[in-house]
């Protein structure tokens, strides 16, 4: 049987894109404007922990985007977005959010840029912005396990401090049902190797996602391999089929 439809969310980030903003004094009189231009395409998502980040788009969409279970990004071709343009975002930024502490790097696959690319985003944040303190962006398994150990080294030590990964089950069965595109070993593999380098992890699983059917061996095998990655914060979520991907999701789950 198919899994219950409960309220799962990658939280949607419900942000406008803004073009000023007014600074007062504790009079309430205007002794600034300053002018933004960040057009965010949205939709846009961000963890809960990041709610206090600001949100620099450095790749739109996901470049899998694949999963069963997801529609965050499947209104969006993945693209990587020119320097010019990131580099730009990040001037105006620091003009106005000069004390900013966090940054979270959107959209889905900030992991999937080249490393050299990254570098030079992360240090750039790094000089533009002098009391930053985290640098975090969702990573796939895939993301991290295609990155060499010096890559991702180096990331580390650019600053790039905290990854968010999707492991939503243990089962083997179910990340082939759910189109995860990867197994549990690799899963156990990325995340260990994020950890080597000392990154601080974020894991979310799926509540629910096993039906009737296969709820023991979600349970158990998710539990094995929680245990197993040990991660620094672990999210339950529950399974909510989003807009457009409920038939493609009972389809590839198949009974």
């Amino acid at each position: 049987r198919l899994p219950s439809c409960d309220t799962f969310l990658r939280y949607h980030v419900t942000v406008e894109p803004f073009r000023s903003i007014i600074i007062l004094n504790i009079y309430s009189h205007i002794i600034a404007t300053v002018n933004l231009d960040l057009n965010y395409d949205h939709p846009l998502y961000r963890p809960p922990s990041e709610a206090d980040s600001l949100i620099l788009q450095v790749t739109l969409g996901c470049s899998f985007n694949k999963c069963s279970f997801c529609n965050m990004y499947r209104t969006k071709d993945y693209q990587e977005r020119p320097w010019d343009e990131i580099k730009a975002e990040i001037d105006l930024t620091s003009d106005a959010f000069p004390q900013t502490k966090r940054i979270f790097l959107a959209d889905g696959d900030a992991l999937n840029l080249a490393t050299d690319d990254l570098i030079r985003i992360i240090k750039y944040l790094n000089l533009k912005f002098p009391t930053l303190n985290r640098v975090a962006s969702y990573a796939m398994p895939k993301n991290i396990l295609q990155k060499s150990d010096e890559d991702m080294q180096t990331l580390r030590h650019a600053g790039l401090e905290m990854l968010y990964v999707g492991v939503e089950t243990g089962n083997d069965i179910l990340l082939k049902k759910v189109t995860k595109g990867a197994t549990s070993e690799g899963i156990l593999r990325a995340c260990q190797k994020a950890q080597s380098h000392g990154y601080t992890l974020s894991c979310m699983v799926i509540l629910g996602l096993g039906g009737r059917t296969y709820t023991r061996q979600h349970t158990e095998d998710t539990s094995r391999l929680v245990s197993a990655v040990s991660p620094d914060y672990l999210a339950a979520l529950n399974l909510q089929l989003g807009e457009g991907i409920h038939e493609e999701f009972a389809g590839k789950f198949g009974e």
